[in-house]
């Protein structure tokens, strides 16, 4: 979906279930300047994100580098809102995705080559956001009525027609999620979020929100379901029973002015949005079952996520931006214990001030690395300042280390 993982915009920390560490996040250059809206993976190795000015982008190694690809058959409008808003592929070859300008859906069976406008969609679903494959005899589209209302499709075999209008809502379907073929959520930019338990025929609503949006919805079980929402009442939502009774995330950090556009589930759980005051991209992310989030900033919003099956994640969000992680990096490997720290400000200029158990020694050595592990600077600081002289702009990890033992990675940028 297209906004994934905890749908406002992403979260992170450093230990994950069957793992050591948690896994370091490197940027990766896409070759793009535009916004990125959506991302997804046909198999472990072969990929899509998407964007702004019909941009579609390829990946053939699992997210390490990629190639920009020409929508043929998909002409340019050449206005804002000629973006493509939400993309699936079901194989390497045969994929769906949704144009903002056209209001439309478009299918490429060529590999993204190619692409041809469905028309047997519903009349009435004038505006759609976004859409689940669930298998391959039950896809659901979601959005809004050509005259207002929410509104959902289903197409066991073909397109219901006309489309289900959720009666009373006058708002607009933003994110869905299926967890099987009978459960599964959908959720409203009013606030509302509906659920299922058999297949879409029906759904039972529920205001979650009175002020603000939510903007995407994950289940990490049959029970658990994750909503992401941005506005007055950002932040992280959370059900165990089946969406009956919701719970707002309260260890999330910034919770307050953090607008998420997506969370990702798994051994590791990601929330990624923008910071609503500063505008700096937002990637939050811990272990399953911890309590405590690990926090990057990133220059620009991030949009849209995916989980590969191997437990990686990408992040893919403004200025042609994707962020993916990665559990075998060599600096990964080098964290031989993880203790409890942090430093501000974030992003820095020329020093930063540590927090936390790296202080309890007498000194503690440091390393400024690039995001390929090359040392740009080190040092030892006593006094738990540490001082850069002479170092580009850019993003950053540093790393502490006492007594010949790693304390932990941390990702720094400085401006």
């Amino acid at each position: 979906m297209k906004r994934l993982l905890i749908a406002a915009n992403i979260l992170l920390s450093l230990t994950v279930v069957g793992q050591s560490t948690l896994p370091v996040f490197v940027e990766i250059t896409s070759g793009s300047g535009t916004h990125l809206r959506s991302v997804n993976f046909a198999n472990a190795q072969t990929g899509y994100a998407a964007g702004d000015f019909l941009t579609l982008l390829k990946t053939t190694d699992g997210g390490f580098t990629w190639n920009q690809i020409p929508m043929n058959g998909i002409q340019a409008a050449g206005f804002e809102d000629d973006k493509v808003i939400d993309l699936h592929f079901f194989d390497a070859q045969h994929g769906y995705c949704i144009v903002e300008f056209y209001s439309a859906m478009f299918e490429t069976t060529d590999g993204g080559a190619n692409w041809t406008g469905l028309t047997d969609t519903p009349g009435n679903l004038c505006s759609p956001d976004d859409f689940a494959y669930v298998s391959e005899s039950l896809q659901v589209l979601v959005g809004k009525a050509c005259f207002g209302g929410a509104t959902l499709a289903r197409r066991v075999d073909t397109w219901e027609e006309p489309a289900m209008m959720l009666e009373g809502d006058q708002s607009k379907l933003v994110g869905i999620s299926f967890f099987n073929e009978n459960i599964g959520a959908v959720v409203s930019d009013s606030g509302k979020v509906y659920t299922t338990t058999n297949g879409g025929e029906t759904w039972n609503g529920t205001t979650l929100i009175t002020t603000g949006q939510l903007t995407s919805v994950t289940f990490a079980n049959e029970n658990s379901i994750y909503i992401a929402a941005s506005g007055a009442a950002a932040g992280l939502y959370v059900s165990n029973n089946g969406g009956t009774s919701w719970t707002a995330e309260p260890t999330l950090p910034g919770n307050s002015v953090l607008d998420l556009n997506g969370f990702l589930s798994g051994n590791v759980e990601v929330a990624f949005g923008q910071n609503s005051e500063s505008g700096l991209g937002i990637l939050a992310y811990r272990n399953s079952g911890d309590t405590e989030w690990m926090v990057e900033n990133y220059p620009a919003p991030l949009n849209a996520g995916y989980t590969l099956p191997d437990g990686n994640i990408v992040v893919a969000g403004n200025g042609g931006r994707i962020v993916r992680s990665d559990f075998t990096s060599s600096v990964v490997e080098r964290r031989n214990t993880e203790s409890r720290w942090n430093f501000y400000p974030n992003p820095a200029r020329d020093l930063i001030f540590i927090d936390g158990d790296a202080l309890q020694g007498a000194s503690v050595a440091w390393k400024l690395m690039d995001a390929s592990g090359r040392i740009a600077t080190s040092g030892i600081s006593t006094s738990g300042v540490i001082q850069f002289n002479s170092v580009n702009s850019g993003f950053y990890l540093i790393e502490l280390i006492s007594d010949g033992n790693s304390l932990g990675v941390r990702k720094v940028v400085i401006n």
